[in-house]
């Protein structure tokens, strides 16, 4: 608990020194690159699944390297950041832009989270090696979003990926 704690804070923490700039995260969320279906059951293999969305896209360099370097990523520390939410990504020259696709599960994938539960939301993410500032902001902004509980509940629920995306642009009011 207290790690996920302590992720959040730092990430979020980098939101507030960039804030201001124009960069919005659901310009890098596209309907194409989410699937409310992930079949996977263990971290790695939806890792592989989500990527596959991601295989043909323009930014898309060289798809085995992705993986590679978000594998890599994942062996320095779990990008489980616990709420049934993981962030897997990689700074790479496998992509030449940001790109981000989305895996909702309904029954959850083992993850070893640091709450103990199942992950249902992944956001899979790449973006070049000289992107840090951009990618951190991004990064920020996306964890920003998901720590309200009310958002994260209706991703959970929509019934498509045109809702699901739609809930990203106009998220729901804290209640």
């Amino acid at each position: 608990m207290g790690v996920r704690c302590s992720r959040q804070a730092t990430i979020c923490s980098i939101v507030h020194r960039v804030e201001g700039t124009d960069l919005d995260v659901t310009n890098y969320i596209q309907q194409d690159f989410i699937t409310l279906h992930l079949r996977s059951k263990k971290k790695e293999s939806a890792i592989r699944e989500l990527s596959q969305l991601l295989k043909g896209a323009p930014a898309m360099i060289d798809h085995k390297r992705f993986l590679e370097d978000v594998f890599e990523r994942e062996r320095l520390g779990s990008t489980v950041i616990g709420d049934e939410i993981a962030l897997p990504h990689a700074r790479t020259d496998a992509v030449n832009q940001l790109i981000i696709a989305i895996g909702r599960s309904k029954s959850g994938v083992e993850c070893e989270s640091p709450d103990g539960n199942k992950v249902k939301l992944f956001f899979l993410m790449g973006t070049p090696q000289g992107s840090v500032s951009h990618y951190l902001h991004i990064l920020a902004q996306l964890t920003r979003l998901l720590k309200h509980s009310a958002l994260k509940e209706k991703l959970l629920e929509a019934q498509d990926r045109e809702s699901f995306l739609t809930l990203f642009k106009h998220p729901p009011q804290k209640g």
